[in-house]
């Protein structure tokens, strides 16, 4: 609100001009206290990010619980191949002792002992790599479910452990033998 005196003189053509007059307003702002469009704005938008992140995190474990149940699905497939392959084994051993006994007893020719010892040769192959693959699968799934990660000594970490257990005192139930 205002209250004053407005002024105006000045020359025109017919002489001088000199006018006053008393002149008031009252002036109205509106402004919002909280204007809360840009709360909102930053609100939502937290919202939003917070969805994302936790359907990132569903998916996240729905492919973790994936994985690992496929991994113990390999596993145990990998277990019975193991035994399949040692059954495999057996049998060609088993195979090669008849025909070694047969070839004492002059019924089978050479030959025929050199292909069931190749055929042992590749079934005990077959079985160790069998082996090595189960041993796989198993480190990938404790690798996957996080067990692996425990028996990792860093080597700074292994450098604090030292230093640590360097500097606490002996205790009076050393011997000499376990100093030596």
């Amino acid at each position: 609100m205002y209250l004053g005196n407005e002024t105006n003189q000045g020359d025109v053509a017919v002489g001088d001009f000199d006018e006053s007059q008393l002149v008031g307003g009252v002036s109205l702002e509106f402004r919002r206290g909280l204007d809360k469009s840009g709360l909102d704005a930053e609100l939502r938008q937290a919202h939003l990010d917070r969805e994302l992140v936790l359907q990132d995190k569903k998916l996240l474990l729905q492919n973790l619980q994936y994985r690992v149940a496929s991994l113990q699905a390999e596993t145990e497939s990998a277990e019975a191949a193991v035994q399949a392959f040692a059954s495999s084994v057996r049998a060609e051993s088993a195979k090669l002792r008849e025909a070694t006994q047969r070839y004492k007893d002059g019924r089978i020719e050479t030959d025929r002992i050199i292909d069931f010892e190749a055929q042992l040769s590749s079934a005990e192959l077959a079985y160790e790599l069998q082996k090595i693959e189960l041993a796989r699968r198993y480190y990938q799934l404790d690798l996957l479910i996080g067990s692996i990660w425990q028996t990792v000594v860093r080597p700074e970490i292994a450098f604090l452990k030292m230093t640590a257990e360097s500097t606490q005192p002996l205790t009076g139930s050393t011997s000499q033998q376990d100093i030596n």
